[in-house]
């Protein structure tokens, strides 16, 4: 309505200028695009997501290098083992002197396990003492007879004083032999409490 009311305004213009402007409204009613309006207000943030999860681990660094060896340290001191003391080149045991003996000798094992008898006056009792004997071990003692023209022997045997058999070799209890070395060697057995002696002679020189 509005376009025909222009046309009716319009009788006493010539036809290009009623043309031309009714041209000029109709493509401006046409096309309806008005100013840009204002920019509206910044909207609040959203949410944050929930965080994904973890990536795979890493694979493994390489090791890293060793470091120098220390000094090598100096060589102890040898250990003992009762009256034994293990040296580089063996072992080696004390050996204790016995002069004259008759009657009771006490053998004191705390000291030594090899015992050297000189100028033997008579047969004897080998008491042997400070024995430590656990049950299901066994101990040996040695006694090295320099025998003179009339040859004696331990003809009996004590532990702590408690006498023990002797169990001699082949069951037969030797003799010594004059001006020669009888070595006699005894061996004791604890046996859940219970001292087995066995004894043998051996003749040197």
């Amino acid at each position: 309505m509005a376009i025909t009311y222009r046309r009716n305004l319009a009788r006493n213009l010539t036809a290009t200028e009623v043309d031309n402007n009714f041209q000029y409204l109709e493509n401006q009613l046409s096309s309806g695009q008005g100013g840009a309006g204002p920019q509206g207000p910044k909207g609040d943030p959203g949410i944050q997501g929930i965080q994904g999860q973890q990536g795979p681990k890493g694979d493994k660094g390489d090791p890293g290098i060793q470091g120098i060896q220390g000094p090598k340290g100096d060589k102890g001191d040898p250990g003992s083992i009762g009256n034994v003391t293990l040296f580089s080149i063996g072992l080696r045991e004390p050996i204790a002197a016995k002069t004259g003996a008759t009657g009771v000798v006490i053998h004191d094992a705390g000291q030594a396990n090899i015992f050297n008898h000189t100028s033997i006056a008579g047969n004897f009792t080998c008491n042997i003492t400070n024995l430590t004997l656990p049950t299901g071990n066994a101990a040996n003692i040695t006694l090295i007879l320099n025998q003179g023209a009339t040859p004696y022997m331990p003809t009996a045997f004590q532990i702590a004083g408690q006498a023990k058999t002797i169990n001699w070799l082949n069951s037969v209890a030797p003799i010594g032999t004059a001006s020669k070395i009888d070595v006699v060697s005894f061996s004791i057995l604890n046996n859940s409490g219970t001292y087995i002696v066995l004894g043998s002679l051996n003749t040197f020189g």
